[in-house]
């Protein structure tokens, strides 16, 4: 996860502790958004995942996510760069069909993404 958090600072310009608060609120949100428990699965193979998710997690919908990234500082270009760049990451994890799966569970994502 340390990678990938460098890795998303260097693309986005973003210091360390915004795309991790960035990544704790959109981890937290595909978690609460999945009715199929995947995303948990996910969270737990992926280490630091789960306590970005507790440190930093949000309490809405995604608008409210939307809200929560824009006032740590994100724009729509980087808000998308973190998302892709997590879910890339996550593919890597749990494989592409998985992760599309989650993500076909979250329809209001599809516009965003």
């Amino acid at each position: 996860m340390n990678d990938l958090i460098m890795d998303l600072a260097d693309k986005t310009g973003l210091d360390r502790g915004t795309v991790e608060k960035a990544l704790g609120l959109i981890i937290s949100f595909l978690e609460r958004e999945d009715r199929s428990q995947k995303v948990s699965t996910l969270i737990d193979q992926i280490d630091g995942a789960r306590s970005l998710a507790t440190t930093h997690g949000g309490r809405g919908g995604l608008f409210v996510l939307f809200t929560e990234l824009s006032g740590a500082g994100l724009g729509m270009g980087e808000i998308k760069t973190v998302a892709v760049g997590f879910l890339d990451f996550a593919k890597t994890r749990l494989g592409s069909d998985q992760v599309d799966q989650i993500l076909k569970s979250i329809p209001a994502l599809a516009q965003f993404l």
